[in-house]
């Protein structure tokens, strides 16, 4: 506990008070359970048989006052109460004055002398902690007790969030098959009003992939392209009148031919270097255009997109249906 730090900040006596009310607490709670404890006769008959004085003592003197020592205990807690709800109402921490015994509703409550209430005197300890822990006097993650509250209170919110979460998506799956509307709105609400974006990420890619496929293919498309000139010239050779020149005509379509193939090639090499994201970006801008003019959701896409959004739903389904908390303890050493 950081005691003089925090007492010499203002409010630093709350600070006492607040451990002292949380001493009494303990006192009467601890005091609370062995009184119940203690009617029980086979209790009672073991702490007589060992400890006659003892139960001599306790049975005279505060099982007999028990009542009467309770509200000595209530005649505290109402006044910390009350002077808790002063201070309040005359900081104005709560918009109307109130509302201090509707928010600590506990205290009040916890107050009532009568055997099922008193156990929310229990609340009272753990907002006092609370508070302290606020005011760095000790730090609740260091006890075992809020540790196990808090795993426990996770793991509860996280089932019962993720049988909601999965509801609600069966539910939607259910709707999409039944014929809803959804796939033609994300369609033209979600997916058409981002195509220029999409094709700003996407013309860098495709730039990538021209280029690769023609260092990839660049041999295969020269090869191809070398084989139909020659065949072009092959088949049109015979009507060439040049080749009927003697010695020289055959030479003449020959080199006529090498020329054409060696242009053919610079021009699938020049195209292939030549283009770019600029010019990739500019088909992708024209066919935006196509596509936003006219479009329509043609029953083939509506249920493309339909498969999509089902598969999607189940893919996060299955996230959802793996235990978080579990992990998180395989994964934390012991």
């Amino acid at each position: 506990m950081k005691f003089k730090g925090v007492l010499k900040k203002e409010g630093g006596g709350w600070v006492v008070l607040d451990l002292v009310m949380m001493a009494i607490l303990v006192a009467n709670l601890a005091l609370i359970v062995f009184e119940m404890l203690f009617e029980i006769t086979a209790v009672q008959s073991l702490i007589e048989r060992y400890t006659p004085s003892f139960h001599r003592f306790y049975d005279e003197n505060i099982h007999a006052h028990f009542l009467t020592i309770d509200l000595y205990f209530v005649a505290i807690f109402l006044t910390e109460f009350v002077v808790h709800w002063a201070i309040a109402v005359k900081k104005g921490i709560y918009h109307r004055w109130f509302f201090y015994p509707f928010i600590h509703w506990y205290d009040l409550l916890g107050s009532i002398p009568v055997g099922s209430l008193r156990i929310l005197r229990l609340l009272r300890i753990v907002a006092i902690g609370f508070r302290l822990h606020r005011l760095g006097v000790i730090d609740i993650h260091n006890y075992y007790a809020y540790r196990f509250v808090a795993k426990y209170k996770d793991i509860i919110a996280e089932e019962l969030s993720d049988r909601v979460i999965l509801k609600a998506l069966e539910s939607t799956q259910d709707e999409i098959r039944r014929g809803s509307r959804m796939s033609e709105q994300i369609i033209a609400e979600v997916i058409l009003p981002r195509t220029k974006p999409l094709f700003d990420v996407l013309a860098p890619e495709i730039e990538r992939a021209v280029h690769e496929v023609m260092k990839r293919h660049g041999p295969s498309i020269q090869r191809y392209t070398d084989r139909v000139i020659a065949n072009a010239f092959t088949e049109e050779s015979n009507d060439l009148i040049i080749t009927k020149v003697p010695l020289l005509g055959g030479k003449v379509v020959q080199i006529t031919q090498g020329i054409v193939q060696g242009l053919a090639e610079q021009i699938v090499d020049q195209i292939s270097r030549d283009i770019d994201a600029v010019d990739v970006r500019q088909m992708l801008e024209q066919l935006d255009a196509s596509l936003l003019k006219g479009f329509k959701v043609s029953p083939q896409l509506q249920q493309l997109v339909n498969e999509i959004l089902l598969e999607s739903i189940e893919r996060i389904k299955d996230q959802i249906r793996v235990q978080q908390w579990k992990q998180k303890e395989q994964e934390t050493p012991s």
